[in-house]
């Protein structure tokens, strides 16, 4: 077997990077076992939305944490780039939630304002302020959030497995995960493609592929998006707008990502082009 490693993280997405980054930041030797490269799955495909008030999170510990990440953004955003020379793209653009029926229930968002949060209800004519005249004339009632934002996700995959390099965590790629090694009811490493990996803690950040040993099934499964990424003449909207069909979100050279779909059809990555 290798040597013992204090911590080691199955998989290098932005949760497994993030945390290698912050523990060998304070001393902790690091390993991160990622089964292709660090950040090629789902973290860089991700639209980059930080929604923790537009995902309409009920009150609780989840919320709470979510808010607490956000906050930090600025900040951390701010270290990144120090540490990396890559701009992640964080922008407080505020997400637009329209709803395209007329008769959606906004209740859970507004009870953020219970909890001090700016929540503002839309009309059509503040729609169309908030999207430069954009909005469908379907989009009469909407609801925004202005401390929602966005990061572009591949810059911030690419950030974070470059910060915790450069602070110290090894990364070893092309090793994907195949079965916990647990004795006396604790987890002592992890068998691999390239491998067993010892370590005094694991940590299973695998993401869609959380779930790779059968003998200590996690409820978690992969679901497929697809997105499109339009390069108009000119930039088309200051902020995110999203209903429950689709989102809408701007990027600083002016490209705009829409997606829409949610897909439970395993690991199929490629996409259908309709």
């Amino acid at each position: 077997m290798s040597a013992v490693h204090s911590v080691l993280i199955v998989g290098g997405g932005a949760i497994g990077c993030a945390l290698a980054r912050e523990l060998a930041g304070r001393g902790v030797a690091v390993t991160v076992v990622e089964r292709a490269e660090p950040g090629a799955e789902a973290s860089s495909a991700a639209a980059g939305l930080i929604a923790p008030q537009a995902e309409g999170l009920p009150p609780g510990p989840l919320f709470d944490l979510a808010l607490a990440g956000r906050a930090l953004y600025p900040a951390w955003s701010e270290e990144l780039e120090r540490e990396t020379g890559i701009d992640v793209g964080w922008r407080r653009t505020g997400i637009l939630r329209c709803d395209l029926s007329g008769c959606g229930d906004f209740s859970r968002y507004l009870r953020q304002r219970e909890a001090g949060l700016p929540v503002e209800e839309a009309d059509a004519s503040r729609i169309a302020e908030l999207t430069a005249g954009l909005a469908c004339p379907e989009a009469t009632r909407g609801i925004f959030f202005p401390e929602d934002g966005t990061v572009d996700a591949r810059r911030l995959t690419r950030a974070l497995w470059l910060a915790a390099q450069g602070r110290g965590a090894r990364f070893v790629n092309g090793a994907a995960a195949r079965r916990f090694v647990v004795a006396e009811g604790r987890c002592r490493a992890v068998e691999t493609d390239r491998g067993t990996f010892e370590a005094d803690c694991v940590v299973d950040a695998a993401g869609a592929w959380a779930a790779f040993d059968p003998e200590a099934p996690v409820p978690v499964s992969p679901v497929r998006g697809q997105i499109v990424r339009l390069q108009p003449a000119k930039p088309l909207l200051p902020c995110v707008v999203e209903s429950e069909d689709v989102y809408l979100v701007p990027r600083p050279d002016g490209s705009l990502l829409v997606g829409s779909t949610q897909e439970r059809v395993g690991f199929r990555k490629e996409g259908t082009g309709q």
